[in-house]
């Protein structure tokens, strides 16, 4: 996972502000700033191991005495550590909202605070003891708590994959989603989220079951939110619904989601209210992307000019000149400095030019 969004999600609770980092250095500066009650911390963050981090943030912040940390290795395997580090709590990766939920409230339950602690209600058994049902007012409006918390969050989301498990740890346990496939119509790799994860990404779309690409064929037809096919009896059967996502009027990505019958008509209309916030993310994460590989590209290539000579001084002639135009320096100035600046930089490349035709000659006498 590795998601800051979804871990934020999951763990967060009314009345409790949640704080995500997107690095070690921001993390210690929130730090310092505030004390926290609880600090989750994924051990595997890539440039530094998130235990040490942990104790370095234990030996300067002693108020914080509650900590998780989500790992890849066994719970065995980290427990020490984590016992040695002050710290008593650890959850096993890949972890779903829920059971990241449930630790969180186990962990923190004691706390006056926390005494608020709040879930959606979790989808009732199809069969048993019947419960008090809640009345449809209060489960519209828990729906549109989900519908607003989904669109700002959003608005946070990184990646593409980041939205499709923001998608997946809100709607799935209250709306009794079994699983999701998401396909990226351009790269043409598709996703697959179900229960608790893991994901599986990178699918190439050949991969998939003759099933799911004839459902993904026909979700293709239309940009509505379509029913496919049904499966089981009645409402305690379960639907496939067909989505896109559209950009700048073109299908960026299709998706497939399969849920108990009996949430079918709801969730669709919660879709279609999400339908354009998610319209709207995945043209700023693209857009983001664009620009991300056009400055990439724009690395690389005043990397290789900066390899030259003439190029090496060409760049540094232009950037003293937009220096010089940004101080308020004189036209002339300017245009003395670009001028002298341009002249040296002909007579290396004079140099370079002569330095070529006596190697040429040199190989055209060895030959």
């Amino acid at each position: 996972m590795g998601s800051r969004l979804a871990i934020a999600e999951a763990v967060s609770v009314p009345g409790v502000t949640v704080e995500t980092a997107s690095s070690e250095r921001d993390a210690r500066a929130r730090m310092r700033r505030r004390a926290y009650a609880l600090v989750l911390v994924e051990q595997d963050l890539g440039s530094m191991d998130g235990l040490d981090l942990l104790v370095e943030l234990r030996s300067s912040h002693p108020e914080t005495d509650r900590a998780l940390v989500t790992t890849r290795l066994g719970v065995d395997a980290t427990r020490g550590a984590i016992e040695r580090a002050g710290l008593a709590f650890v959850v096993h990766k890949p972890w779903s909202p829920a059971s990241l939920r449930a630790t969180v409230r186990e962990v923190l339950g004691g706390r006056p605070d926390f005494a608020t602690w709040s879930r959606l209600p979790t989808r009732r058994p199809k069969s048993g003891p019947t419960e008090p049902s809640e009345s449809p007012r209060d489960l519209g409006r828990q729906h549109e708590i989900i519908v607003r918390g989904l669109l700002a969050g959003f608005n946070s989301c990184e990646f593409e994959s980041e939205v499709y498990e923001l998608l997946h740890a809100e709607l799935s346990e209250s709306l009794g989603v079994e699983r999701w496939l998401w396909l990226n119509e351009e790269r043409d790799l598709a996703m697959r989220i179900a229960g608790d994860w893991p994901i599986e990404e990178a699918l190439p779309s050949a991969s998939l079951s003759e099933r799911e690409r004839m459902l993904l064929a026909r979700a293709r037809r239309s940009f509505r939110i379509t029913r496919l096919e049904a499966t089981g009896a009645g409402r305690d059967g379960l639907v496939c619904l067909g989505l896109a996502i559209r950009v700048a009027g073109r299908r960026a990505a299709s998706g497939l989601v399969w849920l108990e019958a009996r949430s079918a008509s709801v969730f669709a209309a919660m879709l279609r209210e999400l339908q354009a916030g998610l319209e709207m993310a995945f043209r700023r994460i693209r857009e983001a992307q664009v620009r991300a590989e056009a400055a990439r590209r724009l690395a690389r290539r005043v990397s290789e000019e900066l390899r030259t000579p003439v190029g090496a001084l060409t760049h540094a002639i232009d950037r003293l000149r937009g220096e010089a135009e940004r101080a308020g320096l004189p036209p002339e100035w300017v245009d003395r400095v670009s001028s002298e600046s341009r002249r040296v930089v002909e007579a290396v490349e004079h140099l370079e030019g002569e330095m070529l035709s006596e190697a040429a000659l040199d190989f055209g006498n060895a030959g």
